[in-house]
């Protein structure tokens, strides 16, 4: 009798760690609904190093990249949502940090309507321009305007919004989703 009960005890164990096993959720098929992506956005000095500090009349560039970190094939599908003139724009802050933006703003022009364009983006544009620049980023078009060296002060990038994205799900099947609302805040400074 005993062993009959060990035995029975065996196989609703065996049958249990099989069901748990098999209908558990398991990492691989997790996607971070939020914030599957990495948006970096920073300044670069002029030998490509990241930095909060430029000196008085050298030039640097505004990096930004997006990095795809669900380890899901995603791609991106409204690119619409980089233009919302925030995107290569500098602001002023004053000492209430107060915050205006630097003239000669970015202007986001024609934006093609093509689904998804990148699954990654990285783009380093310079801050000064000796003429007008357009650049191409997720099938938009940024016209940057000529622009000089900033004088001594302290300033900020920004960048807020959220992503629209598409991912195959395990069973080779295409879902959407939207990412939660990225706010990102990089202070730099202009130095003597």
């Amino acid at each position: 009798m005993k062993l009959n009960t060990i035995g029975l005890r065996i196989v609703f164990l065996s049958i249990f760690y099989v069901l748990v096993v098999n209908t558990g959720c398991s990492k691989e098929n997790i996607i971070n609904d939020l914030y599957p992506f990495k948006i970096h956005y920073v300044i670069l000095n002029e030998q490509g190093i990241e930095t909060n500090r430029i000196k008085e009349g050298n030039n640097f560039y505004i990096q930004f990249s997006i990095k795809n970190t669900s380890g899901k094939d995603v791609l991106i599908t409204n690119h619409h949502s980089f233009a919302n003139n925030e995107l290569f724009n500098v602001y002023r802050l004053d000492n209430e940090n107060n915050i205006t933006i630097v003239e000669n703003q970015a202007m986001q022009g024609i934006c093609l309507d093509v689904g998804g364009c990148f699954k990654e983006a990285d783009i380093k544009v310079p801050w000064v321009n000796e003429r007008d620049t357009v650049i191409g980023l997720m099938c938009c078009n940024y016209e940057l305007m000529k622009r000089k060296h900033l004088p001594i002060g302290k300033y900020m990038l920004q960048y807020t919004g959220n992503i629209e994205y598409d991912f195959t799900t395990g069973n080779s099947e295409t879902d959407s989703s939207k990412t939660g609302n990225y706010n990102i805040k990089y202070e730099f400074e202009i130095i003597k």
